[in-house]
């Protein structure tokens, strides 16, 4: 046997995704009375794979898909096609005890922290509750659990025993967020965590996921359309336009040099501090509307509002990829 020269390192291992999602879709059939008259193709084949203690960004406007993929994954949605491998186990189509002990390594964090909380539950109940559904531990157990996550997301102990009205948006947020890690899951969707806070809290709220995410090398999936705080947090970017993934690749080398004319758009749009270079920089105005998710257009569901599509027959290849 030869034994490996010194100067050649050797090839690191390869560390399987936590999460992996193959050719999700998901459609909205349209009815007539009783007559189904096609479908809102909500999502249309989606694929992308997450690495343990990373996060990958998903953004794009409303009405992309974002939100939809995100219930998928968590399971909180039915799937009209595709597959999500959770640990390397396939959940698409777990249903009852095994889908409820799946759930345990997969939590969402919701957009409106007010609409995801019951609000006759103390902060405390609010926490303790993923862990008492699952019968884990005492009462007297799942409490200290749950003063120890409110300490985890900054919270006093002494907030345990308020209910959600007396709380602030931010605060209550992160009430959301230790609801999520009661049961330390492997992989968490935050859905738009920061849209309905203040622009003071925000920043916050953002830093804490990511010490979150230092501390317990948990994996996020972060639903957003803001660019500059998916840059921030994301290890790595996904696009989205009407349902689809239009470019995927490590957050610094999209925001670098974006490949896909809407991706550049949307980085144009980032505001920059700096009012000099600010004012000296091209802006790409999209044009035209977005198509209709019932009746998206062939091939590349972005050429219409593309500047060269009329000359470009590959974007309107319905076999383009």
């Amino acid at each position: 046997m030869i034994a490996p020269s010194p100067l050649v390192a050797a090839s690191p291992v390869a560390v399987p995704p936590v999460l992996e999602v193959r050719d999700l879709k998901k459609h909205f059939p349209l009815r007539h009375g009783w007559w189904k008259r096609g479908a809102i193709r909500a999502v249309d084949g989606v694929s992308f794979s997450l690495q343990p203690g990373q996060t990958l960004g998903l953004v794009g406007e409303s009405g992309c898909g974002k939100t939809t993929t995100g219930r998928m994954i968590a399971r909180l949605e039915t799937l009209t096609g595709g597959e999500i491998h959770l640990n390397g186990q396939d959940i698409t189509r777990l249903g009852g005890a095994p889908l409820r002990e799946s759930r345990r390594h997969i939590q969402m964090v919701f957009q409106d922290p007010y609409a995801s909380v019951d609000p006759k539950m103390t902060v405390v109940e609010t926490v303790a509750e993923p862990l008492a559904i699952r019968g884990l531990g005492t009462r007297a157990e799942r409490r200290e659990r749950a003063h120890q996550l409110l300490g985890l997301v900054g919270l006093d102990p002494t907030f345990g025993s308020r209910l959600p009205h007396q709380m602030s948006g931010g605060q209550l947020q992160r009430v959301g967020i230790a609801r999520a890690l009661a049961l330390s899951p492997s992989v968490v969707v935050c859905d738009e965590p920061t849209s309905a806070l203040d622009v003071s809290v925000r920043a916050q709220v953002v830093n804490l996921l990511k010490e979150i995410q230092e501390r317990l090398g948990i994996s996020y999936v972060f639903i957003s359309h803001d660019m500059a705080t998916v840059r921030h947090v994301s290890h790595q970017v996904a696009v989205m336009y009407l349902g689809r993934i239009v470019e995927l690749a490590p957050a610094e080398q999209l925001f670098k040099d974006p490949q896909h004319p809407y991706t550049r758009a949307l980085v144009s749009a980032v505001p920059i501090p700096n009012p000099r270079l600010e004012a000296q920089r091209p802006v790409q105005v999209l044009e035209g509307e977005v198509p209709s998710p019932a009746d998206p257009p062939s091939g590349c569901h972005f050429h219409p509002a593309a500047r060269w599509r009329r000359t470009s027959a590959k974007c309107r290849n319905p076999n383009f990829a």
